[in-house]
């Protein structure tokens, strides 16, 4: 072969190798996604067992993620290693620096996770995630906003949703199934839902615990401006005496109302529904 030929060879090669290396994400980025779990544990042979997290000996690991059931590449999924993340660009890769042994979490906005063990020395590790999930999303139906941290009971297994209202439920919950969905502040859901395996879209809205009335004096006439607090939260009453405070706990709480040129009052108050009503009369000072 030509002196030319085997050079043009040799460019195609290094460049080759060159574009494999950019089509995957380097940079970390930063999110507040709830990581899955999945672990991987892997460590180059070369590498010391005495080298520190963060020193030299870090090697390239290539991840590509892809859909268990089409055999597609998954772009946007999010691998995490301590504080640092790498999202999988359209291809499905990602290239991160390695460590010693090391966790990494790996998540996808519409996929179920599974649990990985890479063996010592790969370079290369391959992740296949589950498109059965059934996605649902838990919103304030007062102010229409999501709501984080609460809790849906399936059977036996409790799930919790993340910082945009929404958990993932795994398929071994499916069927016509009750769910308890709870959260502080409001009423407490307890019903029946069809959860379809890979269902997306799904929003339940959960109603705030309100409690709502007026403010009189003895003779009925209505007192403005009245700050009415109930266990930590507060109103005002307008110019009719009207109030209405959402996001009240169930049971007992401390209620304190103040008003010019009134007595104070405080006292217990049992809350024992999510629509409260209440009448407060206040005296008159002397």
């Amino acid at each position: 072969m030509k002196t030319s030929t085997w050079l043009l060879v040799v460019i195609a090669l290094v460049l080759g190798v060159w574009l494999g290396r950019q089509t995957a994400s380097t940079e970390p980025v930063s999110s507040d996604v709830v990581s899955a779990e999945v672990e991987v544990i892997q460590t180059p042979d070369d590498l010391s067992e005495n080298v520190p997290i963060g020193e030299a000996g870090q090697l390239a690991c290539r991840v590509e993620v892809m859909d268990e059931q089409t055999g597609r590449p998954l772009p946007g999924a999010r691998i995490r290693i301590a504080d640092n993340e790498w999202v999988t660009n359209a291809s499905g890769l990602a290239e991160i620096d390695v460590p010693r042994p090391f966790t990494m979490e790996i998540r996808h906005s519409r996929r179920l996770t599974r649990v990985i063990e890479a063996r010592l020395g790969e370079t290369q590790v391959f992740v296949s995630m589950n498109s059965s999930a059934i996605e649902v999303s838990v919103e304030d139906l007062f102010a229409g906003r999501s709501l984080e941290g609460v809790t849906l009971q399936v059977g036996a297994a409790t799930f919790v949703t993340d910082s945009q209202g929404r958990v993932l439920l795994p398929e071994t919950v499916a069927g016509s199934r009750e769910v308890i969905i709870e959260q502080p502040g409001f009423a407490t859901v307890r019903e029946p839902f069809e959860l379809v395996p890979g269902a997306v879209g799904m929003v339940i809205a959960l109603q705030a615990n309100v409690i709502s009335g007026t403010v009189t004096d003895l003779e009925g006439h209505p007192v403005a401006a009245a700050q009415i607090r109930v266990g930590e939260r507060e109103s005002q009453s307008d110019e009719m005496g009207v109030f209405e405070i959402p996001y009240i706990s169930m049971g007992m709480n401390d209620l304190k109302v103040v008003a010019a040129n009134f007595e104070s009052l405080s006292q217990k108050l049992n809350v024992t529904s999510n629509e409260f009503p209440l009448e407060i009369i206040l005296k008159k000072k002397q």
